[in-house]
């Protein structure tokens, strides 16, 4: 894990599929300015607050929630449980 490490978790199911036509742009997006982008993809229906939860515990120090708002309340709930 380094200091200019992104953690992404994607939902790619969000907007009924197209999220994970956005995987590239977010890539590029994120990682511009020489930033690590790491992507996490989530299952239907679970794994975002599991996958935050534990980057959280691992000292990740920047999360992104990629998707709906199902995922970014998962995340929230997911990092919340690790403090």
């Amino acid at each position: 894990m380094q200091d200019n490490e992104l953690f992404v978790i994607l939902n790619p199911h969000a907007a009924k599929g197209k999220a994970k036509q956005q995987e590239d742009m977010i890539r590029t997006l994120l990682g511009a300015e020489g930033k690590v982008v790491v992507l996490y993809h989530t299952e239907i229906g679970n794994g975002a607050e599991r996958a935050a939860y534990q980057a959280a515990m691992d000292g990740r120090k920047v999360i992104i929630a990629a998707g709906g708002d199902g995922t970014v309340n998962e995340v929230a709930n997911g990092i919340l449980k690790a403090v």
